[in-house]
């Protein structure tokens, strides 16, 4: 028997991410109404059809490419869009039009860099304006909910360039360590006993995602710097294979995040309100109890979309900033 060729695969794929929006959409519709409508389904047909674009592309310019990555971040997209539509229809739509720029930078890149291994050689490049974009952000961001994360754009949208940073480093660092993996991976000195590889192979990446930890710490965006470190310590044990420098750096992981929380009041107060939401439930513990109940009421298995009750009459969220913070409490409130 043939076997399907990779393309033919990741279309097949995109199958059930498809089935996934559509009928999600149908679901969180019908629950609204008790009659389907035809918007939120035609918005999944939209999705759908954005994602056979990136197929159609990758076929058409990179047919040896991955068949899985594709139909997974399709159904990452598909779950997360139905219940963002779940809780705020018109922030649903605005992300549908950001996919589809996404989409098109998605071909333009397939066009105009027609081998990645191109960006290889534009690695400093890459990471240094990562590290620019932070810059930026910390300049003329602005400050929400505590955080400077966001850039007001004219016409009163906003943007959030860590995201983009997030891409670039992994660009930075897939190029840095594929040019440099043999010298990574043979330690020349040690440090207190540790096996290090050369200072002059370490420092350029050191200091390019030291700098851009750093950045995310004054910009108050602990999330973002707990990724761009896991990121990075992965891809360094992959390039490597050492699990030394893994456990190296879990240890620095361990002592920094120590420092950071005894520096940092806005942490101790979120450590603590973790650990005893219910000492506080109508205050600073708020948020997460409520997120609590909203799991409860889901159960096991969930209501399914549209089913739990998230929402109250006058369309605000029962947990506070559901949509961004608490978006995991929206999707197992309802799906179990």
């Amino acid at each position: 028997m043939r076997e399907l060729s990779s393309r033919t695969r990741e279309l097949l794929f995109l199958v059930p991410a498809a089935l996934v929006g559509l009928l999600g959409a149908a679901s969180v519709a019908s629950a609204r109404t008790d009659e389907l409508q035809a918007g939120p389904v035609a918005i999944a047909g939209i999705v759908a059809a954005l994602f056979v674009v990136m197929h159609i592309a990758l076929r058409m310019r990179c047919p040896q490419s991955d068949p899985y990555t594709l139909p997974l971040v399709g159904m990452l997209v598909a779950i997360g869009l139905v219940t963002l539509y779940r809780i705020n229809p018109d922030l649903a739509r605005d992300q549908v039009l950001w996919l589809g720029v996404g989409t098109l930078v998605f071909v333009a890149l397939l066009v105009l860099v027609p081998d990645h291994g191109m960006l290889e050689q534009y690695r400093y490049l890459i990471g240094l304006t990562a590290v620019g974009l932070l810059l930026v952000t910390m300049i003329f961001g602005t400050e929400i909910y505590g955080a400077r994360l966001w850039i007001t754009l004219p016409g009163g949208q906003t943007v959030q360039p860590g995201e983009l940073v997030k891409v670039l480093l992994v660009v930075f660092l897939a190029g840095y360590m594929h040019d440099k993996r043999e010298l990574l991976a043979i330690p020349t000195s040690t440090i207190r006993g540790i096996p290090v590889p050369p200072l002059a192979v370490l420092a350029p990446m050191l200091l390019l995602v030291g700098a851009a930890l750093a950045l995310v710490v004054v910009l108050n965006d602990f999330g973002t710097a707990l990724l761009f470190f896991g990121v990075f310590l992965a891809m360094l044990f992959v390039a490597t294979g050492r699990a030394p420098y893994a456990v190296v750096g879990l240890a620095m992981f361990v002592v920094g995040s120590l420092a950071v929380w005894a520096a940092t009041p806005r942490i101790q107060d979120r450590v603590e309100t973790w650990l005893h939401p219910f000492d506080d439930p109508q205050g600073r513990g708020y948020q997460l109890v409520q997120s609590l109940y909203a799991l409860a009421d889901g159960g096991v298995l969930g209501p399914g979309w549209g089913g739990g009750f998230l929402v109250a009459e006058n369309g605000q969220t029962i947990v506070p900033v559901l949509e961004t913070d608490f978006i995991f409490t929206a999707v197992g409130a309802e799906l179990g």
